[in-house]
């Protein structure tokens, strides 16, 4: 359900699962040769050819009391509240018949709630049954849901005949002639020669064609995807676990003291990741912390920066969502950098990869939007090297979603 409205991001629906009255059902098994026996709250959702209430004859009015409890200084900014343990009728007195009379009329309106549900899971048939005790004295309680429902069907003019195949029952049948009309019928013997008022015009002219939704766009599938690929050889595989490596120690080190980075990350790439090379880890190490000692970058592995953070807006005609690899919000600007793990680093900017500087590009139209009032800076940080290539607005403004068919 998040997914066919929303992007699809885990914080978003995390956000929105939490925001949200959701609740998970069970799953209605298709053609199922089987009776369930459930609650109606545990019917919620599902729906069935044919739909027998048990316990339709239940008589609210003669459960016991319950528990309720008591809510003092509500709107004060100080508000308590007692549990109350069930009270008996003669009990109920001041202050606690006040409350007690206002939880049974919130347990009476859940009543009626039920009921609904419960109707509505029928698709075919509903069976209404029950008992009477000898309480009841042969009468249907007036607040049963059998009672409600019998009240209601012989408001509605429907005719009723004994079912043979059940004992004491009613079958009740709503056919077209006793349906209640839409509206009283009215006398018009005193404006016959009345002219008859127009429809209006709208009901002729065809219904104005639909905005079409956002086509979305993810940064980083812009392409062109010009690149040769060529079976992967150990060669390749190490680079490309190598960046993986490099990527994780770069999201996880910034929330690490300075002091602790070198031991925390030799610990995690040995640990975690097996890597048993102690030259390895030590060369992944120091391109990782070449990179984040840097004073030049080093506010882009503050504390307050984001890691891997999910950004999304709508441009023109298009969604923009994706996740940049390092994001710093300031007062005065904004900083968005892409991580590159590839040894072969590009001599200014403009020589890099097309699909590189259309993602980045992307990303600056989408915070444009997010942060009108700031100025947005863009990077590629290579890592080999390291090396940050930072490009200026007037490459950002040339390889901007125009948007180009993808």
């Amino acid at each position: 359900a998040f997914e066919r409205d929303h992007i699809p991001t885990l914080q978003g629906f995390l956000d929105w699962f939490d925001r949200g009255d959701v609740e998970i059902k069970r799953e209605q098994v298709e053609g199922g040769n089987e009776v369930r026996l459930m609650t109606v709250h545990g019917a919620k959702g599902l729906q069935a050819p044919l739909v027998i209430l048990a316990n339709a004859t239940f008589d609210p009015a003669s459960k016991k009391s319950g528990g309720f409890s008591i809510k003092l200084g509500e709107g004060t900014g100080l508000e308590l509240e007692y549990p109350v343990v069930p009270v008996r009728k003669a009990e109920r007195v001041g202050i606690l018949a006040e409350h007690a009379a206002y939880a049974d009329k919130v347990a009476m309106e859940e009543h009626w709630r039920l009921l609904y549900v419960a109707m509505t899971r029928a698709e075919e048939h509903l069976v209404v049954a029950g008992v009477l005790g000898p309480r009841a004295k042969g009468e249907v309680p007036e607040l049963s849901w059998y009672g409600a429902i019998e009240r209601g069907l012989i408001a509605l003019g429907c005719d009723w005949q004994d079912n043979p195949n059940w004992f004491a029952a009613r079958e009740y049948r709503v056919e077209g002639r006793n349906r209640p009309a839409l509206r009283p019928a009215m006398d018009h013997s005193a404006d016959q020669d009345a002219e008859e008022t127009p429809p209006p015009d709208w009901l002729f002219r065809p219904a104005p064609e639909e905005s079409r939704p956002p086509r979305p766009l993810t940064p980083s599938h812009l392409g062109p995807d010009d690149a040769s690929n060529p079976p992967p050889d150990m060669a390749m595989r190490d680079a490309a676990e190598r960046g993986i490596l490099l990527h994780s120690l770069f999201q996880r080190l910034p929330n690490i003291a300075p002091d602790r980075r070198l031991d925390v990350a030799h610990r995690w790439l040995e640990k975690q990741k097996q890597i048993a090379d102690p030259a390895r880890r030590k060369e992944i190490i120091k391109t990782v912390l070449a990179v984040m000692d840097n004073p030049v970058w080093s506010a882009l592995f503050a504390p307050e920066s984001l890691a891997e953070a999910p950004i999304a807006a709508v441009v023109g005609e298009h969604v923009i969502s994706g996740t940049v690899d390092r994001l710093l919000i300031t007062d005065d600007h904004i900083y968005v950098v892409d991580f590159k793990t590839g040894r072969r680093v590009p001599d200014t900017a403009e020589q890099a990869p097309v699909a590189y500087l259309r993602q980045m590009a992307a990303y600056v139209a989408a915070l444009e939007k997010i942060f009108p009032d700031r100025p947005i800076k863009a990077g590629l940080l290579y890592s080999h090297g390291p090396q940050m290539l930072e490009l200026s607005p007037d490459l950002i403004d040339r390889h901007k979603p125009g948007f180009e068919p993808i």
